[in-house]
């Protein structure tokens, strides 16, 4: 009984973050039952807008940092913008810059508007050159990606639901399995195993049809 419970709450979870609006609580619910080893801060701590960027980012507020079993950093940050579906380059920029500065590995994002019932829950991805000099490891940033999921009211998507619910399915995941799960070549792996998954049934229908003719 305790299995069934457990999982109607994880998908009461899901299905409140990604299924509505923008809501900083369903936000937080998520990151607490994922990450539960993480610092969370549900108050939020604004995060300064540089001139280049004033505008095409309204608000930023960082929520919570967590440390993955490698020892790589992500934070969760909270981005209003003025359409999560325009000016996607300065939005990436933004957190881009942002995580290069502290040398963070990554960060999960939330990028919403006030005027739009869709958002997007992004997963940054930064790649470093590590070496060591004089004792200590330096990074040198050598490229970054964004990863995202259209969520929202209407938005919702099967392989959204289906590619989320494998973060809820493992506490503090490590920022590998975060890129799985985000990952637009895992969504296709996912896609072309059902295909073939159909072809072969398919395949065998028509085989035992016209065997014995």
């Amino acid at each position: 009984m305790r299995g069934k419970n457990l999982k109607a709450v994880t998908d009461k979870t899901l299905k409140e973050l990604i299924e509505n609006p923008f809501n900083k609580e369903n936000f937080l619910n998520f990151l607490y039952k994922v990450f539960p080893d993480a610092k969370i801060n549900p108050y939020g701590e604004p995060l300064p807008i540089d001139e280049k960027f004033q505008g095409k980012i309204l608000e930023a507020e960082l929520i919570g940092e967590y440390e993955d079993p490698e020892g790589n950093e992500i934070e969760f940050i909270a981005v209003k913008v003025q359409s999560p579906e325009k000016l996607r380059k300065f939005q990436r920029d933004f957190i881009a810059r942002r995580l290069e500065s502290n040398f963070k590995d990554g960060a999960l994002v939330a990028f919403y508007s006030d005027s739009s019932n869709v958002w997007r829950l992004s997963y940054i991805r930064m790649d470093y050159e590590r070496k060591e000099k004089e004792g200590k490891i330096e990074k040198k940033l050598t490229n970054y990606k964004r990863f995202s999921f259209i969520v929202g009211e209407g938005k919702v998507a099967k392989t959204t639901v289906l590619q989320l619910k494998k973060l809820l399915e493992v506490e503090n995941p490590n920022v590998d399995y975060i890129l799985q799960v985000f990952s637009v070549d895992s969504l296709n792996d996912e896609f072309f195993k059902g295909y073939i998954r159909r072809f072969v049934e398919l395949w065998r229908l028509i085989y035992e049809q016209v065997k014995n003719k």
